[in-house]
């Protein structure tokens, strides 16, 4: 789709909303995976005065139902794996109004998409004037992995916070950019939206694999390529690379997670041109907070693989984003610390969310004096470089210490017989709780539970040692972002 075939489309979806009785405040769901449909629909509901929440794909009929039943949708897009849950739903609940498919499979009870690219676009809003800019604009849930998602809100003047950075100084406007982020995320949606204010060539894999991905660079050629920390340790261990023509890849952004230290350095020599790594810090609720400074146009020209590391800070996600304030406080005590010194990071910023919906007490929690509370454990240093080591409400209290899952994660996943693996604390009368892994072993290798267990104890210090023991299992709980659901786990002790 080129762009002004985007603006014609945006237009006429826009109309044909407004025809179906959307009314500015309304609100549509989106639940699909990488489609071009859900970027358009989310401008389209904007630019008609609506509100857009997107859901995960992996939702099951039920939470699927509360969630819509929460946010009062009117209207749905979905695709054709899930139409048959979302119809049944609409069934259930009477003030959904339409179920819009992507697609030209038909399924009873939904309008195909297309439908809407067929309007004339007469009654799209020639300007929002009646628009409170602090509404409303995107319903987004969080990613539920220490708990209960929530259902954030975001406004109108949010989401235009959070595109207004995006311009294209450092790459020109047609560049090619293979976006595997999901679309039904914040991070996902906003990249892949932000990216079509810089003109970008946005190139999106809709049937995800890793074997998809190597051959989407093969054939595209992108200069810039978006991971997760999973995508990168799979392509480090990956035995045929060699078989894909990666040398096209200059510049990989990083986003969900933590970066296994290994992988980060090591990807370096598996992408044999790639000069940046730019591993990024954001939540829902906040937006992009810090990032690596990327090279300028003239820099890239001068920067060779020695340079590019040297100037590569490992560990760090970059320092403070623009529009951002940050600092780092004791969670106990409040007080802000200095550099190197290990607390929990606070941001600022003019573009935060309004709050968590109908849940005033964890709102505020969140928000105290105007400073959003992440819940991350991290620091900076001298420089200004920014580290997250952690997230607080992971930390395993073992006897009078606070123990950092990533770390013993880390060095399980060093062995070459490991795909991936999760830590949580075991329960223990004495100790108050215990390290315990649960690992998933790769294709074809083997390793036995106490070889591994000599492995990591002799890696870690005393407090990390895996008292509690190590299960393999055939797959680690992830959500689209990569983090690990360790409520999951949790359920398994």
């Amino acid at each position: 789709m080129s762009y002004s075939q985007l603006m014609s489309s945006l237009r006429s979806v826009a109309s044909a909303l407004r025809k179906r009785g959307l009314k500015t405040g309304d609100n549509v769901v989106l639940i699909g995976c990488n489609d071009i449909e859900l970027p358009l629909m989310s401008m389209a509901v904007w630019r008609a005065g609506g509100t857009q929440a997107c859901l995960s794909v992996n939702l099951p009929r039920d939470a699927i139902e509360a969630r819509i039943e929460e946010i009062g949708s009117k209207f749905v897009l979905t695709d054709y794996a899930r139409a048959g849950r979302i119809v049944e739903v609409a069934k259930r609940l009477d003030f959904v109004r339409n179920v819009f498919l992507i697609g030209n499979e038909a399924v009873a009870g939904c309008t195909q998409f297309d439908e809407l690219l067929k309007d004339a676009g007469d009654e799209c809003p020639e300007n929002l004037d009646d628009i409170d800019h602090n509404s409303a604009a995107w319903l987004a849930y969080t990613s539920g992995t220490t708990g209960t998602a929530k259902c954030l809100v975001l406004s109108h003047r949010t989401v235009v916070g959070w595109l207004s950075p995006y311009s294209a100084p450092r790459m020109a406007s047609k560049t090619k950019i293979l976006f595997v982020n999901n679309m039904n995320n914040t991070g996902g949606l906003s990249t892949a939206i932000g990216s079509t204010t810089c003109h970008f060539e946005l190139y999106c894999i809709s049937n995800f694999s890793e074997e998809n991905l190597l051959s989407a660079i093969d054939s595209v050629k992108p200069p810039a390529v978006n991971m997760f920390p999973a995508h990168i340790a799979w392509v480090c261990k990956y035995p045929h690379l060699k078989q894909y023509d990666l040398s096209s890849v200059k510049i990989v952004s990083v986003v969900g997670s933590l970066l296994n230290p290994k992988y980060e350095r090591e990807i370096f020599y598996k992408l044999p041109n790639l000069l940046v790594l730019n591993n990024v810090y954001g939540m829902s609720e906040v937006g992009l907070v810090c990032r690596q400074r990327l090279p300028t146009m003239a820099e890239m020209v001068g920067l060779d693989k020695s340079k590019a590391i040297t100037r590569h800070v490992f560990g760090s996600v970059g320092t403070v984003h623009m529009f951002c304030k940050l600092k780092v406080i004791n969670p106990d005590t409040g007080d802000k610390l200095g550099p190197n010194q290990v607390g929990e990071i606070c941001v600022q910023t003019p573009f935060m969310l309004t709050g968590y919906l109908n849940k005033p007490e964890e709102t505020a929690n969140f928000l105290r004096e105007g400073w959003a509370h992440t819940g991350d454990k991290g620091y900076y240093d001298e420089n200004e470089q920014v580290f997250i080591v952690g997230r607080y409400k992971e930390l395993i209290k073992f006897r009078n210490l606070n123990i950092l899952p990533s770390n013993i994660e880390s060095n399980i996943v060093s062995h070459p017989a490991v795909e991936d693996a999760a830590v949580v604390g075991l329960p223990h009368d004495e100790d108050g709780e215990r390290p315990l892994a649960f690992v998933v072993l790769s294709e074809r290798k083997e390793v036995s539970t106490d070889e591994l267990m000599v492995y990591v104890n002799d890696k870690v210090m005393d407090e990390e040692k895996l008292r509690g023991g190590l299960r393999f299992i055939e797959k680690i709980p992830r959500n689209e972002l990569g983090k690990i659901i360790r409520p999951e786990l949790m359920k398994l002790l």
